[in-house]
C-alpha cells in the first residue's frame, strides 16, 4: 500500500502544473509499470492509477490525457521527491516563479 501511496503522489506531482481548463495531463513512463500504469504498442494507456484518476476527474468535469514522458525525467521526479520527503530540499525555484 505504501508503494502505491508513492506512486499517486510522484503521479500528482507530475500532473499538477499541467492542466487546463477540462483536461488533466498525466505523464506515463515510457514503459509503464504494471498494474499500475499500463502502456502496450497499439492499445491505449490503461492501468489502476488511470482508472482511478478517470474516475475523480469525470467526476468533476475534467478529462485525462495520458502522455509518455523521458524515462530521464521520471528519474528527476523521483530524485526530487525523495529529496524533499528525506528533509534534504525544502523548496524548488523555477524562473516562471
Amino acid at each position: 500500500m505504501k508503494f502505491l501511496t508513492r506512486l499517486m503522489i510522484l503521479s500528482f506531482y507530475g500532473i499538477l502544473p499541467a492542466f487546463s481548463a477540462q483536461q488533466i495531463i498525466f505523464n506515463i513512463t515510457p514503459t509503464g509499470l504494471p498494474p499500475y500504469m499500463v502502456k502496450e504498442e497499439g492499445q491505449p494507456d490503461s492501468g489502476i492509477m488511470l482508472d482511478v484518476l478517470n474516475i475523480i476527474a469525470d467526476k468533476y468535469g475534467y478529462s485525462i490525457k495520458p502522455v509518455s514522458i523521458p524515462k530521464k525525467c521520471v528519474i528527476r521526479h523521483i530524485e526530487l521527491a525523495t529529496m524533499i520527503k528525506n528533509g534534504q530540499l525544502q523548496r524548488i525555484i523555477s524562473k516562471n516563479q
